[in-house]
């Protein structure tokens, strides 16, 4: 079984696939649709649960899954979390009968680049640092930088996040 097969319909999240070949998104609700068959084409794939905005409260989405499978969230430390917010590097883990890890998800929280579950001035600070060549962002907070998802970090984003923590805009949707 993959955790792709047991996220249930939703209309506000999307997952982002990232194999050797492709990067692309995929809605939750066309998951059955796509991967009839073909769950073998997303082995050893990074699979990222996108959607998710400051101050998410975990409490709020620890049902996201259908309770048929064994699925827990952890942090990016690998210790379970229930309480608190959802932070970019979270990982939602679908366990075997046996208690081992099988798949997983990692959460992304748009504009939470260092994964401390807050959207502040060390998240602009990290993004501006990857864009002047001064870090080199990891796969999960690249896409948190990106925060208007069209698969880079630029300048824009740094504009609009500034936006956001300066209070010109509600959101980065």
């Amino acid at each position: 079984m993959s955790i792709l097969n047991a996220v249930e319909k939703s209309r506000s999240f999307s997952v982002r696939v990232l194999t050797k070949r492709v990067d692309q998104f995929i809605l939750i609700s066309d998951f059955q649709r796509l991967l009839n068959g073909k769950e073998e084409a997303y082995d050893g794939a990074i699979k990222m649960l996108c959607g998710f905005n400051e101050k998410s409260e975990v409490s709020k989405y620890r049902t996201l899954f259908g309770s048929r499978c064994n699925i827990k969230l952890l942090n990016a430390k690998g210790k379970e979390k229930t309480t608190g917010y959802m932070a970019t590097g979270d990982v939602y883990a679908l366990y075997d009968s046996k208690g081992n890890i099988v798949d997983k998800l990692i959460v992304i929280v748009n504009g939470d680049v260092n994964g401390d579950d807050k959207v502040n001035a060390a998240d602009y600070i990290a993004q501006r640092r990857h864009i002047l060549g001064i870090i080199r962002l990891d796969t999960p907070y690249f896409t948190a930088a990106d925060v208007n998802g069209n698969g880079k970090v630029q300048a824009n984003h740094c504009i609009k996040l500034r936006k956001f923590l300066l209070g010109f805009i509600n959101t980065l949707d």
